[in-house]
Parts: C-alpha cells; sequence; structure tokens
C-alpha cells in the first residue's frame, strides 16, 4: 500500500515593482471607493494579499498574526460600506485603504488589551 503525499504549492510573495502597476490598483481602487463593487472585487483581488501583509508585523509581536485575515476583510468591507475616503492623487487610495486597515489592528489590540486585562497596547 502506498502512503499518499500531500505537497503545497509553493507560494510566492508578488509586490510590483513598476510604477505602472500601482498607479493602475490605484485607480481602480478609487473607483471602488466611489461605490463601484466591480471594480472593489477586482481591487480586494489585487489588494488582500498586501493587506495582510502589511498586518502582519503589527500583530505578530502580540501574537494575533491570525487575525490579520480578519482583519484585511474588515478593511476592504469597510471600503464597500463607504468609511474609506481618498483624495484624488497618486497613490493616495492605496494609502488609505492602508491607513484605515492600520487603524483596524490597532484597535483590534486595544480591544484585546481591554477583554484580557493588559496595560499598554
Amino acid at each position: 500500500m502506498n502512503p499518499i503525499f500531500r505537497t503545497s504549492a509553493a507560494v510566492t510573495l508578488s509586490v510590483p515593482s513598476d510604477d505602472d502597476g500601482v498607479l493602475a490598483l490605484d485607480e481602480v481602487l478609487h473607483e471602488a471607493l466611489r461605490g463601484s463593487e466591480s471594480a472593489l472585487h477586482v481591487a480586494a483581488y489585487e489588494l488582500r494579499g498586501r493587506l495582510i501583509f502589511e498586518l502582519w508585523p503589527i500583530l505578530e509581536p502580540y501574537g494575533c498574526e491570525q487575525a490579520a485575515e480578519d482583519l484585511a476583510d474588515d478593511t476592504l468591507l469597510a471600503v464597500l460600506e463607504g468609511e474609506v475616503r481618498a483624495r484624488r492623487g497618486q497613490g493616495r487610495a492605496i494609502a488609505a485603504v492602508l491607513g484605515k486597515a492600520r487603524r483596524l489592528a490597532r484597535q483590534h489590540l486595544k480591544d484585546r488589551g481591554k477583554r484580557w486585562g493588559i496595560d499598554g497596547e
């Protein structure tokens, strides 16, 4: 009887190095911030991994890295619900969304500290 071996596919984190890709994502994200659900779908597909990548180092020192995926989803939901605003300009939409994600992460840590009676978070 042959044992069954499971292998996982290699995962590569790809951050666009060219400005065109970032500008294109920023433009799509601006459309999403103005209420376009189809633009949000495209932006979410491109941006979710980046959000998790940004949130992980904030949460990891406190043992909360597992919350990064949920907070990335909460950030995208905030965009859908119109809670994120950005002025027109290169990179401003991405910066606004990443800022919202960081605020949600800090709030998560603060709530966790209150729940567990931990000061200083």
